[in-house]
């Protein structure tokens, strides 16, 4: 049990998504696609190397020159711009909310994107409705649920104590076992040289012992819990001293 649960209103976080500052200009994206103005509007600049007539000098002549299509524009004298790609149109930084996504005159949120949950207070937390019903509970009840969870952290830290025992026990073994591992292993090289494992069960004992704090790590979660219910029975046990 705990004293609070999340806000129904905003789900816990304590705040909503402005919808109204939005920046309709951009979608608020920020950016808007523009007109490029490096080139016309079919995305191609003027071929420079031709000058835009199409045609490159193959050869010389005595009386008359020979041209050919010049192979960067096809002949067609205009080539791909390279700052649009071609498109005729370039990303640019809107314009109406300077790239930030919102207006920056919205009432309601002050252009920061959210604004308060006042079901909570901003909190995202509510009095949860198990911490109401402790109020109308008599006080011999109450003492006996206080009672009772302290019993279970007790049963808890002992639960927890065995854990740590495994825990060295287990270490315990795995050095040694480890020790006669590396001088069994210089003293007979040939042995272990192809193996390339450990020998039975020192690759288990790790795992064996994260498993182990992995399990005492949610009973002290579970201890935490306990003590929050604790005090919440002690507040209303106090309130009526």
């Amino acid at each position: 049990m705990s004293r609070f649960s999340p806000c129904s209103s905003c789900h816990g976080k304590g705040k909503f998504d402005c919808q109204d500052c939005l920046c309709a200009s951009c979608g608020a994206s920020g950016q808007i696609m523009m007109r490029c103005g490096n080139c016309d509007s079919g995305g191609t600049v003027m071929c420079e190397p031709c000058s835009g007539s199409g045609r490159i000098l193959i050869k010389k002549g005595l009386f008359s020159d020979k041209y050919g299509e010049h192979p960067l524009c096809s002949g067609s004298g205009r080539i791909r711009c390279r700052t649009c790609n071609g498109s005729g149109q370039v990303m640019a930084t809107c314009s109406a909310c300077n790239g930030k996504r919102r207006k920056s005159t919205c009432q309601r949120c002050g252009a920061t994107g959210t604004y308060a949950c006042i079901a909570c207070n901003a909190s995202g937390l509510l009095v949860s409705e198990w911490f109401k019903s402790l109020a109308k509970l008599p006080t011999e009840r109450l003492r006996f649920e206080y009672d009772k969870r302290q019993n279970q952290i007790i049963g808890n830290r002992q639960k927890i104590g065995i854990i740590q025992t495994k825990i060295a026990r287990i270490s315990a073994e795995y050095e040694q076992m480890y020790a006669d591992y590396e001088a069994d292993r210089r003293a007979r090289p040939y042995l272990y040289d192809e193996a390339g494992c450990y020998p039975g069960g020192l690759d288990s004992m790790p795992r064996e012992m994260s498993r182990l704090e992995s399990e005492a790590s949610g009973i002290e979660s579970d201890i935490g819990e306990i003590e929050s219910d604790l005090d919440a029975i002690e507040e209303v046990l106090n309130s009526r001293a």
